[in-house]
């Protein structure tokens, strides 16, 4: 994902959009020039005039657009709108309600959750300015200003000239209900599930709500119906269900209820809870209408570190009236971890391989000879090798395949031969898989029969054609899964069926399968082992992600924009050598209960980050006391990442002939 985003903003080789730090609530103007600006399908760019257009045979899926990055710190905990003037002409509605014509802000916070507020879902003619407002994430860093026509055909113009940003006051906020005390789960012997049974006075009503005798009955008349709502919550202790995936049902009447305009109002059963690190969940079953006599099912798998939570009913922004039946309330799990108490197999030959260290190979030119016979200097004896076809292509079946039909019949081979001349072990990262392995709305592998056979298909073919190469050091299935709800297919059950399928034509190469949220440290918790032989677990480890990834251009040098410094204080704790193995502690708990192999597909720091050395060089020292194997991301990629890059800011940083990151990693190369 990291190095994704960085090629979607132009391989991170552009000066981000900066605003002026001392924003107040007039308008900024947002500049956009041709060069910084990256444009995808069918567009044209006229005097700051943008024009994306989809013809009709492509109305469901044929998408243009562009982005402009921008950098966010100024507006952090902020409320703020941005605007733009655009032009629309006959574009027809999107079966979708998140697509059509889209104005969107796209950014990720230090947590690595993405954020993506937007003014969607319009279509006809028009003539006028598009505008909507969110609240900036504390955390938040690098994003992107996008402007596209995703899945529905017609044309709109986008005025890039008018692009403008402004701070604004906070929406007023509902008065805060008192926690009552949590409610009671029964359990039923004779059932899977148990009931749910709050405390009647205890329930918090708002709007046209009311409860009696165990019924909560919800109205909003017909005058409100776009922005009345009535409805009640209690709290919930979710503690006995942190790990699993688990159901919530209700019997609810509705009466005459009129459709929503917006797809997550209307009728809305609703689980509401915070994790440790203060994100929120809102897994809900919602967008019904009409009249009916029906129990709601609403699934969702409950983080580890689930906390304050609450059950919502209510009706919101669509007139009508629905009852709930508070005595049909009841919870299950769904699944738990799987094969909690496995422990890992490993042949001789796999438990008893001497640690390798290594590097990323970049997106393009992995097969040059001059990139390994640099490796071969630095004594580098592994390469993670990313079969990068980027995510547009990633929609596209025809455009994919053909792809990837290069890297196995052309691309692989030659690396592996290299590999093999210069002493280098190769992983093969099939780091974009059909269908796209992230959720960020749309269809994914996730939700595509389709896409999970073309991906088990790829690695039937690849390990039927490599698995005896001396070079082949492993099989990378899923680079950074991001499952957020549940879907037909699960991330883990992906690289499972996978990973069986190979094992069927070689019973011998390490499989790496991936935890859920990009690989992220903070989800080994929930990452179930799978009963096969040879399997290693991959983490990729980015924390304190706003120290790693935040942008920093010239223009932020000359203003006297300070950097966070490693080690020292980073969103209110103190980062250091400690503080690296500490935030490591899921993964090693993982691989203690399991005696499972890790290793550690990425980690970096962003070139020009005071203390970058120092902390690759921490880092390092975590990863050599666990005994994992480890590649630096990346090698000869994007500068921002780059040991053979310095300078004071991302856009000033030039060739160099030695740097102290690159010292760190040639003293670790040196145990090779």
């Amino acid at each position: 994902m990291k190095k994704t985003f960085a090629i979607a903003l132009l391989l991170g080789s552009i000066a981000l959009f900066s605003p002026a730090a001392n924003a107040q609530t007039d308008w900024s103007p947002i500049k956009v020039e041709e060069s910084q600006f990256f444009r995808y399908g069918n567009n044209e760019w006229n005097n700051q005039k943008l024009t994306c257009t989809v013809p009709a045979e492509q109305a469901d899926k044929g998408s243009a657009g562009g982005s402009l990055p921008i950098d966010l710190t100024p507006y952090r905990g902020k409320w703020v709108e941005l605007s733009i003037r655009a032009k629309a002409e006959e574009v027809a509605k999107p079966k979708l309600p998140y697509m059509g014509i889209k104005f969107m802000l796209k950014y990720q916070g230090a947590n690595q959750k993405w954020y993506y507020p937007e003014r969607n879902n319009l279509s006809g003619s028009f003539d006028q300015e598009l505008s909507f407002t969110h609240k900036v994430a504390d955390d938040a860093g690098k994003g992107s200003v996008n402007v596209m026509l995703a899945q529905a055909s017609g044309k709109i113009t986008y005025d890039l000239s008018s692009l403008k940003i402004r701070v604004v006051p906070a929406p007023e906020t509902q008065k805060a209900v008192p926690q009552p005390v949590f409610a009671e789960i029964v359990a039923d012997p004779l059932s899977e599930w148990s009931q749910v049974k709050p405390a009647e006075k205890m329930a918090g009503l708002w709007g046209g709500a009311s409860l009696t005798d165990g019924m909560l009955a919800c109205v909003v008349p017909a005058e409100q119906a776009d922005k009345g709502s009535a409805g009640g919550s209690f709290p919930i202790d979710l503690t006995p269900y942190r790990n699993c995936e688990i159901a919530l049902s209700i019997r609810a009447k509705a009466e005459n209820v009129t459709k929503p305009k917006l797809h997550y109002m209307g009728i809305k059963f609703m689980l509401k809870y915070q994790g440790a690190d203060q994100k929120w969940y809102y897994p809900e079953c919602n967008n019904l209408s009409g009249s009916f006599d029906k129990e709601l099912v609403l699934r969702h798998p409950v983080a580890g570190d689930a906390g304050a939570a609450s059950i919502n009913m209510m009706l919101s922004q669509a007139s009508g009236r629905i009852t709930y039946d508070l005595s049909t309330l009841k919870i299950r799990i769904v699944s738990k971890k799987k094969n909690p108490d496995l422990i890992c197999q490993y042949s001789d030959a796999v438990r008893n391989r001497p640690v390798h260290r290594g590097v990323m190979s970049p997106c393009s030119g992995a097969d040059k000879e001059e990139n390994f016979a640099e490796l071969k200097k630095w004594n580098v004896n592994l390469m993670r090798f990313q079969i990068n076809i980027g995510g547009p292509a990633a929609k596209d079946p025809a455009f994919y395949r053909m792809h990837i039909r290069r890297y196995i019949d052309e691309i692989i081979p030659r690396v592996l031969d290299l590999g093999q001349k210069y002493g280098v072990k190769i992983i093969i990262d099939l780091h974009m898989v059909p269908g796209g392995g992230q959720m960020r709305g749309g269809q994914t592998i996730f939700d595509s029969e389709e896409s999970v056979a073309e991906f088990c298909r790829i690695w039937e073919e690849i390990a039927a054609r490599f698995k005896d190469h001396p070079a082949l050091y492993g099989y990378d299935l899923f680079n950074e899964p991001a499952q957020n709800r549940p879907a037909k297919f699960d991330y883990w059950e992906i690289q499972r069926m996978a990973a069986e399928k190979i094992r069927k034509i070689d019973p011998e190469i390490p499989i790496y399968i991936e935890s859920n949220m990009l690989a992220s440290q903070y989800t080994f918790d929930t990452l179930s082992p799978i009963n096969l032989k040879n399997i290693i677990y991959e983490v990729h480890c980015y924390d304190p992600f706003l120290y790693t990834h935040s942008p920093y251009t010239k223009e932020d040098r000359l203003a006297g924009k300070p950097r966070l410094v490693y080690p020292g204080k980073i969103l209110n704790a103190d980062w250091n050598a400690g503080s690296i193995k500490g935030h490591l502690d899921k993964v090693i708990a993982f691989a203690e209960h399991h005696k499972a192999k890790i290793y550690v597909g990425e980690f970096s720091a962003r070139a020009g980050a005071p203390g970058a050395a120092q902390y690759l060089r921490d880092s390092i020292a975590v990863f050599e006391e666990q005994g994992w194997d480890w590649t630096y991301h990346a090698f000869r990629e994007a500068n921002i990442w780059s040991v053979e890059h310095d300078g004071p800011s991302d856009d000033e940083l030039v060739p160099v002939p030695d740097t102290d990151r690159k010292q760190v990693l040639l003293e670790a190369f040196r145990k090779n």
